[in-house]
């Protein structure tokens, strides 16, 4: 599976825009898996997992759900534009 997808992190801990491929399912809680180091970078070059990162529960969110507009209006469109590019 590719494409990215907008998650936030549970406790409100932030965003972030990442590879779907990062995404499983443990006892019906979504979660992400987060490298320690360059994060960001990752990300942007869809890296494959590694046993060493680390796994945080999240949800996915969109334009249509609140949480939506908390967060800065310009983070989330360069994040939505990430997904949809």
């Amino acid at each position: 599976m590719s494409g990215f997808t907008i998650i936030e992190f549970c406790g409100g801990c932030g965003v972030a825009a990442v590879p779907v491929s990062w995404l499983v399912t443990v006892k019906g809680q979504l979660k992400s898996y987060w490298p320690k180091k360059n994060a960001v970078k990752a990300a942007q070059m869809q890296m494959p997992l590694r046993g060493d990162w680390s796994l945080f529960s999240v949800r996915k969110i969109s334009r249509h759900d609140k949480i939506y507009k908390h967060y800065d209006a310009e983070l989330m469109a360069k994040l939505t534009y990430i997904c949809t590019a």
